[in-house]
């Protein structure tokens, strides 16, 4: 377990219920006045969901947080990590040139998102990690 992963488990909170919050808005057509607004909507939710899709999925580079630092033996989430948030990984330079970097491939790139899979697979993993955790990691994210 990462020496400071009850320090930022606040933070690894924060970004799931921030994908919790934008994934109702947008599974229950939430109104919006103006593109403006449901780009934003979009945006947001497409990088809560690259944010996490990451933590839990992708090796931890730097300082990086990842799922594997609150568990006693990381090995106990990278071997369940492989198989999680298909959607995004075969779409990430997809996502990263759209949220990312302003690119000319941008021109190209498809814009229509499939929020429906992205809701699923990251709740999935949202809830298989919860329900791997042990004390005091548990304690630390909690599920609400």
């Amino acid at each position: 377990m990462h020496h400071d992963a009850e320090k930022i488990a606040h933070k690894v909170k924060y970004e799931w219920h921030m994908f919790d919050w934008l994934a109702q808005r947008i599974a229950n057509e939430y109104k919006v006045s103006s593109q403006q607004e449901q780009n934003l909507l979009t945006e947001d939710f497409l990088l809560h969901a690259r944010v996490l899709c990451d933590f839990f999925v992708r090796n931890p580079k730097n300082d990086d947080v990842s799922a594997r630092h609150f568990f006693n033996h990381e090995s106990t989430w990278t071997s369940e990590s492989n198989s999680l948030c298909a959607y995004l990984q075969q779409n990430r330079i997809r996502l990263n040139k759209k949220l990312a970097h302003l690119t000319y491939s941008r021109l190209k790139l498809d814009e229509q998102w499939d929020f429906s899979t992205i809701r699923n697979e990251i709740s999935d993993a949202w809830s298989k990690f919860c329900s791997m955790l042990t004390d005091p990691a548990r304690q630390w994210i909690g599920r609400n």
